[in-house]
């Protein structure tokens, strides 16, 4: 992109595409609903921007940059208001891991915060409990992939009977039939999250 006096510079322009691409991982991490689709706007408007389908003036590249380091620090404000439920904007997202054995399931709030639970497998259906401070210790190599729900699923489990009891570990329900007692995650919680 040639420099005019009036158009924004290739600094300019390479700065605001960065920034908007934080804004666009904060957005994701904030709403879990219109998140995704407010970043995939964003990152449209940053291509364009950076192949000059998109130009600025300096004032107008300001003002968005401006803009931009102000949603920043909001989202940034919002995280350290709430650091005991919050993991950093970059350190996981909504969705299941597992760190020491147990299976956690990180949601987003209708505040836009993150949080985890922690599985309680059982009965028909597990259940999820909060797990204060979980959020803080897990990372984005904790996620859990179907190889390792496998392998925690499979794990030999009594029951008060003495009986074996094998666990889904998404969900925490019995399982009861061999391919899903094989695989460690029932057909429900397969098809949703693998």
């Amino acid at each position: 992109m040639t420099t005019t006096p009036n158009l924004a510079t290739d600094r300019q322009v390479q700065y605001l595409a960065s920034l908007w691409e934080q804004v666009a991982r904060g957005a994701i991490a904030q709403d879990r609903d219109n998140g995704p689709e407010a970043a995939l706007v964003l990152r449209e408007r940053a291509d364009d921007l950076l192949t000059g389908r998109l130009s600025l003036s300096k004032r107008e590249a300001s003002g968005l940059i401006e803009s931009a380091k102000n949603t920043i620090s909001h989202y940034r404000r919002q995280v350290s208001t709430t650091s005991d439920v919050v993991a950093p904007i970059s350190q996981v997202g909504a969705g299941l891991y597992i760190k020491d054995d147990t299976i956690y399931k990180v949601i987003l709030s209708n505040q836009g915060r993150l949080y985890a639970k922690r599985l309680v497998p059982g009965g028909s259906r597990g259940r999820f409990e909060y797990a204060a401070g979980a959020i803080r210790t897990l990372t984005p190599e904790d996620a859990l992939t179907a190889e390792r729900a496998a392998e925690w699923g499979r794990q030999v489990r009594k029951g008060h009977d003495g009986s074996i009891q094998v666990y889904c570990a998404c969900c925490g329900a019995e399982l009861d039939n061999d391919e899903s007692r094989d695989r460690g995650i029932g057909p429900v919680c397969y098809r949703r999250y693998f």
